[in-house]
């Protein structure tokens, strides 16, 4: 029997060719997205891995389409902030078949851009530069809104607090942390269209530290990576 579970916006606009992983999870599970009044809106079909009414651009990055409508600009996914919606969105939320997947997208995200070496790095990952789970719980919130200022906001970091990149990454957590607390200042306004809400998304991410759900100590963050190549 299949099964169908609302997914929510951000897990399939982020990256839809990800989503297929969800088929070696979950093989029986069809997963699509769709109005109670039945409007044609989102469909992931796991049967075909294909990927309905989004235009899917190199897996990874996708555009919605709403009744037959691509939403292109933002007055036009201003629909999408309907009660109804969010309601919608919130309850998909809490599926615990949709949270893993969730967390399937997550752990490939960072995989796509936290490992990989940077020319304005000194030829450094940000996998050497920022090892704390707190950072780098901030580095991916950053990359979900505004992917392409993630780099050029921690080498920013890194000038002011006086570091080269080789210097950073022999860093101790004091080091990191005066790293963190000026990437936060640069990432609010950093680029022609700065990151959303920044400061409130790290208030957000400073509550989990503060909860004693993440670590600010360097190495904290351990990857299985390797154990999954």
């Amino acid at each position: 029997m299949k099964r169908s579970v609302l997914i929510p916006l951000t897990l399939l606009a982020c990256c839809a060719g990800s989503l297929a992983q969800g088929d070696a999870l979950y093989p029986d599970l069809k997963l699509y997205v769709a109005s109670n009044e039945g409007n044609d809106i989102y469909v992931l079909n796991m049967d075909t891995h294909q990927v309905e009414n989004v235009i899917d651009v190199g897996g990874r990055t996708g555009r919605f389409s709403l009744d037959g409508t691509t939403l292109t600009t933002a007055a036009s996914k201003e629909a999408l902030r309907d009660y109804a919606w969010v309601l919608r969105f919130a309850r998909a939320g809490a599926d615990a078949t949709v949270q893993s997947l969730e967390l399937v997208h997550a752990i490939s995200r960072i995989d796509g851009f936290y490992f990989t070496r940077r020319s304005r790095l000194g030829g450094r990952a940000l996998s050497e530069i920022v090892t704390s789970e707190y950072g780098v719980a901030l580095l991916l919130d950053n990359h979900v809104n505004r992917p392409g200022y993630v780099v050029g906001c921690v080498a920013e970091a890194l000038t002011d607090n006086g570091l080269t990149p080789d210097a950073a990454a022999a860093a101790d957590d004091a080091t990191e942390r005066s790293v963190l607390r000026s990437y936060l200042t640069i990432r609010a306004t950093y680029g022609k269209r700065p990151m959303t809400n920044a400061a409130g998304r790290a208030a957000v991410t400073r509550e989990y530290l503060d909860a004693g759900r993440l670590s600010e100590t360097r190495g904290s963050f351990r990857s299985n990576r390797e154990a999954r190549a």
